[in-house]
């Protein structure tokens, strides 16, 4: 009895997260009464499978907190969310309780309680990766939702929980549904950019070949964020391979994402071809994509399309992209912003383009962060100043 009763297997992922193999086996404690019990030892099970054993201090501690939950007050209160001592409390809570009130208030509260960085919270430990694979393996969407929202602290850190990253690598294979795939890029686009192991990448360059584009789009800008060390030759050779089609995908903002893989990874095909990839993204219809490939000309130093770069120092069209059209894992309506950096029209993008290009020559007159419509006008006519001068050496 007290085997069965005592230890449950989160196996293979069901409900909302349901697809063969995303997981694996997670074995946590389960146990413990449910109902509205003051007393913390009814309320959690003392035989969780977790490092923590809670002292009976701790054990009145959580009475208490759970005591303070209602249905006017679903929530632990932001001061005792974020006391340190308390976040392992709520770990405990989240891995044991079987009210589901308790542990959706216990897991919007480790968001608050745990930190990668600060040493006034909780550091991320096992304990956190096991009850976080728990919930990343429910049924019920919104656990779902809380335990990815924490998720992103033990996958900022500087040496990131390497179960939690497997997670998301097998939940972003293409057997899941894009709702899934794509919560599971943007968790993995949360490991810094010097920590993404090869299964990372791997699974990053096989999203960028999704038929969905915002799930391409999400993998290129996280394949662009990635330190260019950790592409392996294999993972270069695919994305040159496909660097083309995605150039000329029917989607802008795949578009002009692939456009900035040209500018950070080297080599990906030749340097002709490239300049011919540019040139054409150049010429596009959408105002994002031709800012994109002003940016991407100045990265790479492209001097053969200075021509078109000076005809865009008079594009005033606003250089971004809305990709709608997709439902996210909450069952919403999604949206992916697309903008180049600090560029917020064509013509900025033109201009800081051709500064570069120019290695000095070019200065900008800039008041702000942003140019002043009267400022691009400026610019445009030391940029034809400049490249009058250029030609005539």
């Amino acid at each position: 009895m007290s085997g069965a009763r005592r230890w449950r297997m989160v196996g293979i992922i069901g409900g909302l997260l349901g697809c063969a193999g995303l997981l694996g086996a997670v074995i946590l404690a389960g146990g413990g009464a449910s109902g509205g019990s003051s007393d913390a030892t009814d309320e959690v099970s003392p035989g969780a499978d977790l490092d923590f054993r809670p002292s009976d201090a701790d054990h009145r501690k959580m009475a208490a907190l759970v005591a303070g939950l209602s249905p006017e007050r679903p929530h632990f209160s932001e001061d005792e969310a974020r006391h340190k001592p308390n976040a392992k409390l709520f770990t405990y809570l989240a891995a044991t309780s079987e009210e589901r009130r308790v542990v959706a208030a216990s897991l919007r509260a480790i968001s608050a309680a745990y930190s990668s960085r600060s040493s006034l919270k909780e550091t991320p430990d096992a304990d956190l990766d096991r009850v976080l694979l728990k919930h990343l393996a429910s049924d019920d969407p919104a656990l779902v939702l809380q335990a990815l929202d924490a998720a992103r602290i033990p996958l900022m850190m500087e040496s990131p929980s390497p179960a939690l990253t497997d997670a998301f690598v097998r939940m972003a294979a293409p057997d899941h549904p894009p709702a899934r795939r794509h919560a599971a890029i943007e968790a993995l686009h949360l490991l810094p950019p010097r920590a993404r192991p090869p299964q990372v990448i791997d699974a990053l360059v096989t999203t960028t070949e999704a038929a969905e584009a915002h799930l391409a789009s999400a993998a290129l800008l996280a394949l662009e964020q990635s330190e260019p060390s950790l592409l392996s030759s294999a993972a270069r050779q695919r994305i040159g391979a496909r660097i083309a089609d995605l150039t000329n995908h029917s989607d802008p903002g795949v578009r002009g994402r692939a456009l900035g893989l040209l500018a950070k990874f080297d080599g990906l095909v030749a340097p002709a071809e490239r300049v011919e990839l540019l040139r054409a993204a150049l010429e596009a219809e959408e105002p994002y994509v031709r800012a994109a490939a002003a940016d991407t000309a100045g990265r790479i130093g492209a001097t053969e399309v200075i021509p078109r770069l000076l005809a865009l120092t008079e594009d005033l069209a606003v250089a971004r992209y809305d990709l709608t059209g997709w439902t996210n894992l909450g069952g919403e309506p999604g949206r992916l912003l697309h903008a180049v950096p600090g560029r917020q029209l064509v013509a900025e993008a033109a201009l800081h383009a051709l500064a570069t290009l120019s290695r000095g020559e070019l200065v900008l007159a800039m008041s702000g962060p942003r140019q002043s419509p009267e400022e691009i006008r400026i610019n445009a006519e030391r940029a034809r100043a400049w490249s009058l001068a250029r030609a005539a050496d």
